[in-house]
């Protein structure tokens, strides 16, 4: 679901579906997903509010972190320690939704 108005939507937004019908009005979006995402998204009722919250997205106070259901498994034993293999996922194109991923780290499981 969209969450502003943009392109072909004018009403059918997360906005505007709080706002015509939950009555939330002037609300800050100040953290919103990309399409194809699923989870929070923040709203401020202010501007002040919405201005500490991005500062502290872009100063790397909040942190993110994506959770994803793959198939497959990631673990792998270096030497005798098992480790996890974390991915960076990316999406290669976004038209056909295909999704790629490369190692990014070995970390040792606790």
């Amino acid at each position: 679901m969209p969450v502003h108005e943009g392109g072909n939507y004018k009403y059918n937004t997360l906005m505007g579906i709080l706002e015509h019908e939950h009555g939330f009005k002037g609300l800050k979006c100040v953290h919103r997903l990309d399409k194809q995402t699923s989870g929070i998204v923040f709203f401020a009722k202010n501007e002040s509010t919405a201005n500490s919250f991005r500062e502290a997205m872009t100063s790397d106070a909040v942190h993110k972190e994506y959770i994803a259901r793959v198939k497959g498994d990631f673990r792998v034993v270096v030497g005798m320690e098992e480790k996890i293999v974390k991915k960076w996922v990316y999406i290669q194109d976004y038209k056909k939704m295909i999704h790629n991923c490369e190692d990014y780290d070995l970390l040792t499981v606790e």
